[in-house]
């Protein structure tokens, strides 16, 4: 009768223990995607700001036919006041080749001496820009970082790749995003997320791609540094103890890693080859959103301080406690039994 007994209740112990770190591993899972779900709705809700705040600006270029300087920065410097982090709001009108002379020399007599179309090398010399049928230099760019002064002038038609963007943006007439990095490409720069939004000079809904083209006034590009807008989106409490990892998933082959939580505390090298498979081998979520015409993809993991032995102290625990209650069982059985056969051989005497 011992053995039934014991392999009953041990039976009982493990399947209870089993139970609780089903839950427990349920109930992490589900914290897990629920966290995951959190930090792509802030993270859209953030770049949807962005994007109102395109339309704000929009609204001020319609509404005069020469906004200087000084209206572009005192209203990009009220719309954009309170965000965290701040984006980097840029104007570049259409020139065309005939009015390119012009063009630049009224810029230089509206505050910008030294200004001209140009184009960097790879080496981040400037020169004049090429001839070719019209330009979309940059004009405004606010706030007017030191690190971005030296682009106002630059041709956003001349970087490498940004052309088949501004024609698909133009003949469609909808905001549109790339992924792409400093041009041209400093050591261990980070990727930004680039709108693009074309202006014409009324509402085109509707319209065909040629009168687009025909109505075109430029584009306002505005850039938001990944690292820093995921490090604003985790700043919650709540999800702070979260690894999160971006990929552009738009070609779902090869996805491409952008930017991570642990941005801030690992190099761009190290982090630069981060692999989607590889990252899915471990307890994760993931969740995807269509940005500018991009998908973009969550991949969240339990933080550094989260250990797979915590999910299971629990179900140890109890298997633990069924485990010392099945030997004192053990015990009592046998102690019983020899005391029964001890009576019995006293009673034969």
């Amino acid at each position: 009768i011992v053995f039934p007994l014991t392999t009953v209740w041990l039976g009982l112990s493990l399947v209870a223990s089993y139970i609780v770190w089903q839950n427990k591993t349920l109930t992490l899972n589900e914290r897990l995607r629920q966290d995951t779900q959190e930090i792509t709705r802030q993270f859209t809700r953030n770049t949807e700001r962005v994007q109102e705040q395109m339309q704000a600006i929009e609204g001020l270029l319609l509404a005069s036919d020469d906004v200087s300087r000084d209206d572009f920065r005192k209203f990009v410097s009220r719309l954009g006041k309170s965000d965290k982090p701040g984006a980097s709001f840029q104007w570049a009108p259409r020139v065309k080749l005939q009015e390119r002379t012009k063009f630049e020399a009224r810029t230089r007599r509206d505050g910008v001496p030294n200004f001209s179309i140009f184009e960097w090398t790879t080496f981040r010399q400037s020169f004049a820009a090429e001839s070719r049928p019209e330009y979309f230099p940059l004009l405004f760019v606010e706030p007017n970082a030191a690190a971005k002064q030296s682009d106002i002038g630059l041709d956003l038609a001349s970087i490498p790749d940004t052309m088949p963007v501004l024609i698909s943006a133009r003949d469609t007439g909808r905001v549109t995003l790339v992924v792409s990095r400093d041009w041209p490409t400093k050591t261990n720069s980070q990727h930004d997320l680039v709108f693009y939004k074309p202006i014409y000079e009324y509402h085109t809904e509707g319209e065909s791609s040629a009168t687009r083209r025909e109505h075109l006034l430029g584009f306002l590009r505005v850039e938001l540094a990944l690292p820093a807008l995921l490090q604003s989106v985790l700043a919650s409490g709540s999800l702070q103890d979260r690894e999160v990892y971006l990929f552009d998933a738009t070609d779902e082959d090869d996805p491409l890693f952008l930017t991570s939580s642990l941005a801030a505390t690992q190099s761009l090298a190290s982090l630069s080859g981060q692999k989607l498979p590889q990252l899915q081998l471990t307890s994760n979520q993931t969740a995807q959103t269509e940005l500018g015409g991009r998908q973009l993809l969550f991949l969240v993991r339990p933080g550094p301080g989260y250990s797979w032995i915590d999910g299971i102290w629990d179900a140890l625990g109890i298997l633990l406690i069924g485990t010392l209650i099945t030997a004192a069982l053990i015990v009592y059985l046998r102690m019983r039994d020899q005391a029964l056969a001890q009576m019995q051989q006293a009673e034969k005497h």
